[in-house]
């Protein structure tokens, strides 16, 4: 897939957690802006985000204009990782993960090793290839040249990435906080 300019993408971000649900929001948008918000619910720590994150697309009114899938980070829901194989292999879209900074894996694998089945995740982190430049970005079902591309077009941080950011958190808490 060539990543050209006035595709559609979806942004993707997760929520605090209320309890042991996240909520996770979409923002899928266009050369002329924002053209839909998308949203589904996942469980914290869980094995759900994959699966959860495909049935948004797969329902979605935007789902045969959506042509790349940005996340901000791999881990959704504190360490409910995003098998970006899984979702590359269903929907046949490539997946830009981003985030501020590389994840100390010392501290990650520290912290998943409370959990069931933590090899898995760790297996699931370690798929995507890697970039790091200002931002530290993870991809699957692209090349390195298409992620230099997609960063051209919608820069380092897409905004639909902060939008997403912010709905999600303004919508759990009552007002948006933070940076994305």
């Amino acid at each position: 897939m060539r990543i050209k300019e006035g595709i559609r993408i979806l942004c993707i971000d997760d929520s605090p957690p209320v309890g042991k649900r996240v909520l996770i929001v979409g923002v899928v948008s266009g050369k002329k802006g924002v053209e839909g918000i998308v949203s589904t619910k996942i469980t914290k720590d869980g094995w759900n985000a994959s699966d959860r994150i495909i049935g948004m697309v797969e329902k979605s009114r935007f789902k045969e204009q959506i042509k790349l899938v940005f996340l901000h980070s791999l881990m959704m829901g504190g360490f409910n990782v995003v098998d970006v194989e899984k979702l590359y292999g269903k929907l046949k879209i490539p997946v830009i993960c981003i985030a501020r900074r590389k994840p100390d894996m010392e501290r990650v694998e520290r912290a998943l090793s409370f959990l069931k089945n933590h090899e898995k995740k760790l297996d699931l982190i370690k798929k995507a290839k890697e970039l790091e430049m200002e931002y530290y970005y993870q991809y699957f079902g692209c090349r390195g040249g298409d992620l230099r591309r997609a960063i051209g077009i919608f820069g380092k941080f897409p905004e639909g990435l902060r939008l997403a950011h912010l709905i999600a958190g303004g919508i759990v808490r009552g007002e948006s906080k933070g940076k994305a």
